[in-house]
């Protein structure tokens, strides 16, 4: 398996690119960014690193 790719960058933290978000949102209409940071959230809620978005409640019906 070639990982040069996988290990290619020196961080993690990767947006999502916007034209691909707005094709989900299409579909899903998110009302929530859990994994974001101050500049590129993709909603008007979100969740930086600093406030771990696994550990919040999301939300829902």
């Amino acid at each position: 398996m070639n990982t040069d790719v996988m290990f290619s960058s020196k961080t993690d933290n990767w947006a999502t690119p916007p034209e691909f978000f707005r094709e989900l949102d299409k579909e899903f209409h998110f009302d929530l960014d859990p994994a974001a940071d101050d500049t590129n959230h993709k909603c008007d809620k979100y969740f930086t690193v600093a406030e771990d978005g696994l550990s919040q409640e999301w939300g829902g019906p």
